[in-house]
């Protein structure tokens, strides 16, 4: 027995209606790159994703990441639904963005004058015509960062939808689309999209290109560009581009006697003496994120305060960079220092020297700690700045059991069991409900150290004696997610944040934390388990989110130190 089924396929933009003979199930479709009925995705009977449409074959299902929280997205792995792609067009089905056959194709539907985000994790779409908001169903395209999902939608009028977005969304142009009913019972599937310039967001990156202090010579800097600024802010909006992010992007760089990098970040060319060349200073408080949806810094008050939440890790396409170091010309205020010798003539030159940041894709920025002679490779931080942005979120905030660094500290021979006393007592006077559950990060000759946090023994290569390792996501003070415990051992041992925080909040940067532990968490030397005074153990920082979290250098075991605390 065959049956009739009507579908609508997209030809050169516009939507055709069809039918073709099909089985009992929405199965029968094939296609060689040019047939116009797939089975991948017509079928509108579950699933996410967009109408079948031509060059669609298969009905694959394919495992999205997960992100766990090792400087990737923490969350559990999601999964697409979707028509395997053959000859270049998407295919997929249902729910989740558009109904499939047997509805109308409302084009215009959606009134962008007035659909926009009304600030991070919520959405307001309005339409040119009654809806059932009660039957809606979006999706905005593409999934990036891959935690933008909708989570609920809300009525406000007739025509009129508050959607709530379980993540960041960032400066990119999104197709919103939507599958639902008109208050007629009329079922419909429209789309639009929503432009990325002016849409509430802004990002931060690596450039992935490096060179030179004489920027003009870079291979991605704009031959108009005369000056060395305007030459380095050419490689990050080239970068910035081709990553699909709108707007206007600038290095973060220092010039002495000419700009500073606190007003290039509030995307001004002045000197904080002169107040950025305004009538005062200027404030701003808005995040910028990370290419995966993170916030790095809020605003340029906090690059000024030289209070950062995570390194600038990422480049533009989303990769993670390891051991970027970066010109930056800048002493702490991120102000030009006081030289002629700190920025490589106004990044103009391939003589003399310039201020650089290293490694800042691991550590937290930190301004006037290295040169470099101008004739060496570095890359620069780049900003999005000009326009309106949205202000700090908390979206990314993880909920879970904590970790931080000590306040206090204790020398190499107190033995773990005052390390873990000393954990409790600040978790307590912190107000930490469960205080009496914080462990020091000490790894000895019986345990490595994220056993003991975990309440386990022996190695990590054997699950600490565990049945497996947890796989919950430890937070930091300010709830910021750091990592799983699967995250924190081996040679990718990772942290999407600095363990930078104490348990009251205030920052402990400064100062290495006892651990005991190589980079990838094997215990190491330890004195003597933490009972002798002579000799040497592994000391981590809290600048970190690589392996130096927890190896930073060696210290002597007279001396005394903080510990890193974990909640069991």
């Amino acid at each position: 027995m065959r049956h009739v089924l009507r579908y609508q396929v997209m030809r050169n933009g516009i939507w055709v209606l069809g039918s073709i003979g099909a089985c009992l199930v929405f199965a029968c479709g094939s296609s060689d790159g040019s047939s116009d009925a797939g089975h991948g995705g017509s079928s509108g009977v579950g699933g996410t994703g967009r109408a079948g449409g031509t060059n669609a074959s298969g009905g694959g299902r394919r495992t999205g990441e997960a992100g766990a929280g090792a400087g990737n997205e923490a969350g559990a792995a999601g999964t697409e639904t979707a028509g395997s792609e053959a000859g270049g067009a998407d295919a997929s089905a249902g729910a989740g963005g558009e109904a499939g056959a047997f509805s109308s194709v409302i084009p215009n539907l959606i009134d962008l004058d007035h659909t926009r985000f009304l600030e991070y994790g919520k959405l307001r779409v309005v339409f040119k015509q009654p809806v059932d908001a009660a039957s809606l169903e979006l999706k905005l395209v593409p999934n990036k960062p891959s935690r933008l999902r909708v989570t609920s939608v809300a009525r406000v009028d007739s025509t009129s939808v508050d959607v709530t977005l379980a993540f960041y969304h960032l400066p990119i142009d999104y197709e919103l689309r939507v599958a639902g009913q008109l208050v007629d019972s009329t079922s419909f599937q429209t789309s639009a999209t929503l432009g990325g310039s002016n849409n509430g967001a802004r990002v931060a990156f690596l450039s992935k290109q490096s060179g030179s202090g004489k920027i003009s010579t870079w291979s991605e800097a704009s031959t108009v560009a005369v000056t060395g600024i305007e030459a380095a802010d050419s490689v990050c909006q080239f970068e910035a581009d081709a990553a699909g992010f709108k707007g206007k992007f600038v290095a973060l760089l220092s010039a002495h006697q000419s700009y500073d990098a606190a007003c290039r970040a509030l995307g001004l060319n002045g000197l904080v003496a002169d107040k950025c060349g305004q009538a005062k200073m200027p404030s701003d408080t808005a995040p910028w994120l990370s290419p995966l949806g993170y916030p790095i810094v809020n605003g340029a008050d906090q690059i000024a305060a030289d209070d950062f939440e995570t390194p600038f890790a990422r480049f533009a396409d989303g990769n993670l960079g390891t051991q970027v170091s970066v010109w930056i010309g800048s002493e702490p205020g991120a102000i030009a220092a006081n030289s002629t010798i700190s920025d490589c003539s106004g990044w103009s030159q391939e003589t003399s020297y310039g201020l650089t940041n290293t490694f800042s894709s691991d550590y937290l920025l930190e301004y006037a700690r290295a040169s470099s002679t101008c004739d060496a490779a570095q890359h620069l931080i780049c900003l999005q700045v000009g326009g309106s942005f949205f202000g700090p979120s908390t979206l990314h905030a993880a909920s879970g059991k904590r970790a931080f660094v000590s306040k206090g500290e204790v020398f190499g021979n107190a033995g773990r069991t005052a390390a873990d006393s000393l954990c409790q007592t600040e978790a307590d006077d912190a107000g930490y409900a469960n205080a009496t559950k914080f462990f020091a990060y000490l790894g000895t000759a019986d345990d490595d150290a994220l056993c003991h946090v975990l309440g386990g023994s022996g190695r990590v290569t054997a699950q600490c004696g565990l049945a497996s390792l947890p796989t919950g996501t430890w937070r930091r003070a300010d709830n910021y997610p750091l990592a799983s415990a699967g995250a924190l051992f081996g040679a990718g041992a990772l942290l999407a944040a600095p363990i930078s925080l104490s348990a009251d909040q205030s920052q402990s940067l400064d100062k290495r934390p006892w651990t005991g532990a190589s980079s990838t968490g094997v215990t190491g030397s330890n004195c003597g388990d933490w009972t002798t005074s002579s000799g040497t153990a592994e000391v981590g920082t809290p600048r970190c989110t690589t392996g130096s979290w927890q190896f930073f250098s060696t210290a002597n075991c007279s001396t005394s130190a903080p510990v890193y605390c974990f909640e069991r």
